[in-house]
């Protein structure tokens, strides 16, 4: 779990609004209704509050998701298109949502107005996506099933440690190679190797948080035979090293 929280002004009473994406593993949120499940790549926007339940579908399967929580009276003019039912929605720009939580989530260098405008801009960027995401008809080549890929999901998940290849996730959901990265690329906005690549950094940044582990243990627990590679991918992502990010948790 990750919380963002956006440096938007606060304007008068208007209520916060939060809001869940999940990154991995399945979701579920329940509020005063029946039970919403969220699964990767899908998010939902809520009162802030409003919700009775929250948490994994299931106990033996770990929910990993990004948090944010809005506040000011501009995102209230979004609150009754959005806010009228809770639902599932799996936004156009899976790639570029990523972008903006980490943003939102690094620390900021700029001045407090500064941060104020840009995050206020990212925000309202991230809410025209889930107003188009639940007004507009799916992209050209969006899966028809959403649980097309849940297969290939999964399969990450538990051998992300272990050498993968395209072969292997386009035979869980029982497709073709090609067919499957087509429909990888437009349901999560980048690459099987780069979904991979991320999950892999971001198990190896609990291990650097929570754990005394090497760095070349961690390397080897989260898929990485040599420490080099792990690196480079690991500050690619992270704009720092592993031994940055160790102590910037301590």
């Amino acid at each position: 779990m990750r919380d963002v929280r956006s440096h938007s002004p606060q304007r008068g009473s208007a209520p916060a609004i939060s809001f869940l994406y999940t990154v991995s593993g399945t979701g579920q949120i329940r509020q005063d209704c029946d039970p919403l499940q969220l699964p990767p790549q899908s998010c939902c926007l809520v009162q802030a509050g409003a919700c009775s339940d929250c948490g994994s579908l299931s106990p033996d399967e770990p929910w990993s998701y990004y948090y944010v929580r809005f506040t000011g009276i501009g995102v209230q003019l979004y609150a009754p298109y959005l806010l009228d039912r809770l639902c599932c929605l799996y936004p156009g720009k899976p790639k570029r949502l990523m972008e903006i939580f980490r943003i939102l989530q690094k620390g900021d260098s700029l001045s407090p107005l500064l941060a104020c405008s840009r995050n206020s801009l990212l925000i309202t960027e991230l809410l025209d996506m889930l107003l188009e995401s639940r007004y507009k008809p799916a992209p050209a080549g969006q899966p028809e099933d959403p649980d097309i890929l849940a297969p290939a999901y999964e399969y990450i998940r538990k051998n992300y440690a272990s050498p993968l290849t395209v072969e292997d996730l386009a035979r869980e959901c029982c497709l073709s190679k090609y067919y499957f990265l087509r429909q990888f690329k437009n349901a999560c906005g980048e690459s099987p190797y780069q979904y991979l690549t991320r999950h892999r950094i971001d198990a190896a940044k609990l291990l650097l948080a929570d754990t005394e582990l090497p760095m070349n243990a961690i390397s080897a627990k989260v898929g990485y035979a040599h420490y080099g590679n792990f690196l480079v991918h690991f500050k690619k992502l992270e704009d720092m090293t592993p031994a940055e990010y160790r102590r910037s948790k301590q």
